[in-house]
């Protein structure tokens, strides 16, 4: 909170949970942030610049370690939508994630690898998700708030996809990064 001058807070003291390199995302607005926690629930860490109050969201459904997290920047104030991907291909979108009863929901199929970004564009209705495994598509895109995904793989060679974004000046544009 002072620009890195001392480090006097811990958020979560867990060795034993998360992953190592543990996916997260911070809502700014709501002074929350989201992170892996176990293959049925996600973390949630709220006054992370006062008291810091560490609570997980059960996902019954999640089935495998969350991979990426995205806070939407459409939510209203006072509230969090947050989505999930996991290491199993699912994508979750989970409304009201900094109350007591969040409203969670899992959007289209299974896409088959380990879900390494989502992207959201002019709404929360434009998703990009990729995938970062080999021999399976690695992009995909929704524009009805992720009941489905069409494949926008194109000729991109087949290797992991760790991260793609819209072009902010213009939605319909976007940009994947693979890993060589």
């Amino acid at each position: 909170t002072n620009s890195g001058s001392s480090f006097n807070t811990t958020l979560s003291s867990s060795s034993t949970t998360g992953s190592f390199i543990n996916p997260a995302d911070y809502d700014n607005r709501e002074n929350i942030l989201y992170s892996a926690y176990s293959t049925t629930a996600i973390q949630k860490i709220t006054n992370v610049t006062t008291t810091a109050v560490t609570t997980q969201i059960t996902i019954s459904n999640l089935g495998a370690m969350a991979s990426h997290f995205s806070v939407s920047p459409y939510s209203t104030s006072g509230t969090s939508t947050v989505f999930v991907g996991t290491e199993a291909g699912k994508v979750f979108k989970i409304t009201n994630a900094q109350g007591a009863t969040p409203t969670i929901v899992q959007l289209g199929n299974t896409l088959g690898g380990s879900i390494s970004c989502i992207d959201i564009g002019a709404n929360e209705n434009e998703l990009l998700v990729t995938l970062s495994n080999y021999g399976i598509t690695s992009v995909y895109y929704s524009d009805n708030g992720g009941s489905s995904f069409t494949n926008k793989e194109g000729n991109l060679p087949d290797m992991p996809v760790r991260w793609a974004l819209f072009n902010p000046v213009s939605y319909t544009h976007l940009r994947a990064h693979e890993t060589l």
